[in-house]
């Protein structure tokens, strides 16, 4: 059996464990050190530890807020891992400067049936008439900001209610 295929804990038949279960900044937070190696080098081992010393850190790491914040974190800690088993002897951190380029965000809005809405389709009372609709109206809506998030993205920004005529209810 190894350690891929093995019995089934449940009915004893055939069975293959999980191996994708690593995020994917795990698996690339370790090929700066990789790049830094002569391609010569390589069939010896994952990083050699006089290339990597010689070359890194990196000047400049660009990329998009939370992927770079996200992959930062990870690569410290293989920058660690990799000084910590011998890998590395001089290297401290993975990256000398972090440029982010910043985060897109945008007003979402749903109705209570999920459906998308454009924000223009949203009714936005003046304070008159907010004040003369708050009663009615205003229990019935629930809206919430939050950043946009690009993984899975996920829209977070609900106006709760129906739309008729035009109107948020």
């Amino acid at each position: 059996p190894g350690w891929l295929n093995v019995p089934c804990p449940n009915c004893g038949g055939a069975a293959k464990r999980e191996t994708d279960t690593m995020d994917t900044f795990v698996d690339s937070s370790w090929y700066f050190a990789r790049f830094a190696t002569r391609p010569d080098a390589r069939e010896t081992g994952a990083v050699d530890k006089s290339d990597a010393d010689y070359w890194l850190p990196v000047d400049q790491y660009i990329g998009g807020i939370e992927h770079a914040i996200l992959h930062l974190l990870y690569a410290r800690y293989f920058t660690r891992a990799m000084k910590e088993t011998g890998h590395l002897s001089t290297v401290e951190e993975p990256f000398a400067n972090l440029f982010t380029q910043g985060m897109v965000t945008h007003a979402t809005y749903r109705t209570i049936t999920d459906e998308w809405v454009f924000p223009d389709e949203v009714f936005k009372p003046s304070p008159v008439e907010l004040g003369a609709m708050k009663e009615k109206w205003l229990p019935m809506i629930e809206a919430g900001r939050k950043e946009f998030e690009s993984f899975g993205n996920k829209a977070s920004n609900v106006a709760a209610g129906r739309m008729v005529g035009g109107l948020m209810q």
